[in-house]
């Protein structure tokens, strides 16, 4: 197909003409179109018929007749804005009808002319929504008058055309469509899965969560009754007259009520303590406190044998909190660590310009890394000692409870293949 561009070199600009984000012509579609255009071209007695697709800047043959005489080939493009019988159609959306160009002084400069096509009837061919997919058309070198007695025909496979172009439109919007509606499912299925994930993790969480209490409460019933039954068995002792028992005797025995009276007195205050942390109960003082005196204190109220093992290091260190807390915290420290720790222990001070430190130092294995980030979980044990009863799982957690209410802290390391737990407090002058 001839072409040229107009005189003035003018960008060609065809607002709603064309296929672009419109849906491919199916094979099946495209040999139903050839189909039309032969039998159009028989009909008419035409050289040519035509199905033109545009697509700006330019035109093609999208379909051409099998018959003897067309000077067009299937594929062959042209240029807009040079004066096309098409380009008419599509501008004016209508019918074209020219019925000898050389002799229309409009279209005597018809770039089809010399190709020797004179006579032209054509319509337009739209898309569903308006936008131009291009024209059906025949052509002729002389004036046709059978192929206009036959122009309902060509109307009629225009229709059929733009049937099929809407047709293609809803296949391809329903694709679309179930597309995005499988892109949505693929989306429920996962988050349904992650949900089920995050409610069977929930799960797995709070059965451990009711085997934790179940174990709680048997190391409670077992932690409050071994002293009171020796609190017990002890004062019947002492109070059966009928005992023979020297004055050692009985000493011995006052000391023992009074040591397990001690550790029951502070399994109630780890207790009472954890339940005014739920709460948000607990309130601590803050005054002025001797670290090194308060350790002598707790360490005067252990039994010799855990108080004899244990060497204190370090300066006097002046510290702000509250001394029961204090106490509270050094005596959880040194339970921990007889039950737990190595058998060299040791208790550091020292300090900066703000802060105060206490560590509770031994040569024991520490807790395993993959479990280090459990140690302050209220009631958690990172083991368990053969031969010994379970604790409660409280002291760490309200040890560190403790020191953060006092504005300080507790935190847990192994260097060195040394296990150290270290309270920080504030510096008071």
């Amino acid at each position: 197909m001839v072409s040229r561009t107009d005189s003035q070199g003018r960008e060609p600009r065809h607002a709603g003409w064309g296929s672009v984000d419109k849906p491919k012509i199916l094979p099946v579609t495209i040999d139903k179109w050839q189909r039309v255009v032969d039998i159009l071209a028989r009909v008419c007695e035409v050289p040519t018929a035509l199905i033109m697709k545009v697509d700006p800047p330019e035109i093609e043959a999208f379909l051409v007749s099998n018959t003897d005489g067309n000077p067009y080939d299937a594929g062959e493009r042209a240029n807009l804005d040079t004066g096309l019988y098409c380009e008419h159609v599509m501008t004016e959306r209508s019918q074209l009808l020219v019925h000898d160009a050389s002799e229309d002084p409009v279209w005597d400069h018809n770039p089809d002319i010399p190709l020797g096509m004179t006579f032209y009837l054509g319509h337009p061919l739209l898309w569903p929504d308006g936008f131009v997919f291009g024209t059906i058309c025949v052509l002729d070198h002389k004036d046709n008058p059978n192929a206009v007695s036959y122009e309902s025909l060509l109307v009629e496979f225009k229709h059929v055309i733009e049937a099929d172009l809407e047709s293609l439109t809803n296949v391809e919007e329903l694709r679309t469509a179930t597309d995005a509606l499988q892109q949505l499912n693929e989306q429920l299925e996962k988050q349904v899965e992650k949900r089920t994930e995050q409610l069977a993790q929930s799960n797995r969480e709070l059965e451990q969560m009711l085997r934790s209490k179940n174990e709680w409460i048997a190391s409670i019933s077992h932690e409050l009754r071994t002293p009171l039954t020796s609190v017990l068995g002890f004062a019947r002792v002492l109070q059966d007259p009928s005992s023979d028992l020297s004055a050692g005797d009985r000493a011995e025995l006052r000391q023992s009520i009074v040591n397990e009276g001690t550790d029951l007195a502070n399994i109630v205050d780890d207790l009472l303590v954890a339940a005014r942390a739920e709460t948000e109960t607990l309130s601590v003082a803050q005054v002025t406190v001797n670290l090194q005196a308060q350790i002598a204190q707790v360490l005067e109220g252990e039994r010799p044998e855990t108080a004899g093992r244990i060497r204190v290091t370090g300066d006097a260190a002046q510290a702000l909190g509250d001394p029961a807390r204090v106490r509270q915290i050094i005596r959880n420290l040194i339970s921990n660590v007889v039950r737990y720790g190595g058998c060299t222990v040791r208790i550091e001070l020292g300090g900066d310009d703000t802060t105060v430190w206490l560590a509770v130092i031994d040569d024991g294995p520490g807790v395993p890394a993959q479990e280090q980030h459990r140690i302050f979980e209220p009631y958690w044990q990172a083991h368990q000692v053969r031969g010994q009863p379970s604790s409660l799982g409280l002291g760490l957690s309200v040890s560190r409870d403790l020191a953060r209410l006092m504005g300080g802290d507790l935190v847990y390391r192994h260097e060195d293949a040394e296990t150290s737990f270290e309270l920080s407090l504030p510096r008071t002058d």
